[in-house]
């Protein structure tokens, strides 16, 4: 297993050893992070400013956004996926079933989070992604690391959401060796997540997080720095969707 829990978050094992990379997925103990003050908590703890997260509506589509630093603190309407490579800028999706898939380029400093349902599945998010990816920012998909979270898998839903999403992938040109997927099941494991196929509208949400941070190997140059505490308030949201 790829992911594994440390001082109380789960974490993609080989995503942290990339020192200008933050990440994280919380966990059922976390509590339910559609409640801000849990989650101001957990970003304070984790060194991060609440103020800053940029979230994505999560329609269920397959549209995708790309952040920049006027974007900061503001949630992306109509969009269940955020692309950035800009410093100090987390950015979140919550799940309670779906996908949280975690996109790293090494080579030029781009991240990015989805949030895959099955209708994002079947429309083909995470290959569209990987797209603009490669033609807005210029990347080969060969130099994405992938790392999709705790989701439901087939033992506990009749479409198997993550052979589909790793077939995009593969399809979109990511390497195999490159794609990381969490063994556990939400369903299966409902002590540490939250599951809406087993709650329905009981169930809380787990929060995603990534962020460039950062690290003398990082050049700040074009990379839209943001200084710890910097507000939100007034920020005209720009920035172009593509479906």
């Amino acid at each position: 297993m790829s992911w594994q829990i440390k001082n109380g978050l789960l974490y993609e094992t080989d995503f942290l050893n990339i020192p200008w990379l933050k990440h994280f997925f919380t966990l059922r103990a976390n509590g339910n992070l559609r409640d801000r003050e849990i989650l101001n908590r957990i970003c304070e703890k984790e060194k991060i400013n609440p103020l800053s997260v940029v979230s994505a509506e999560q329609v269920h589509g397959d549209k995708i956004f790309s952040v920049r630093k006027e974007h900061l603190g503001k949630r992306i309407s109509s969009v269940d996926a955020l692309l950035t490579d800009c410093l100090n800028i987390p950015l979140i999706v919550f799940t309670a079933d779906c996908l949280p898939m975690f996109f790293v380029e090494k080579k030029k400093k781009i991240i990015g989070l989805i949030h895959a349902g099955r209708k994002g599945t079947t429309q083909e998010i995470a290959q569209k992604t990987v797209e603009m990816i490669k033609n807005e920012y210029n990347s080969n998909p060969a130099n994405l690391l992938i790392a999709i979270g705790p989701h439901i898998h087939s033992c506990c839903y009749p479409v198997n959401l993550t052979k589909l999403n790793y077939e995009q992938l593969l399809s979109a040109g990511v390497k195999k060796k490159n794609i990381f997927i969490s063994d556990y099941c939400t369903s299966c494991r409902n002590d540490l997540f939250f599951s809406y196929h087993l709650e329905k509208e009981k169930a809380g949400r787990m929060m995603g997080l990534i962020m460039l941070h950062p690290h003398p190997s990082l050049s700040l140059q074009g990379r839209g720095f943001v200084l710890r505490g910097t507000q939100p308030e007034g920020i005209k949201v720009r920035g172009r969707r593509v479906t």
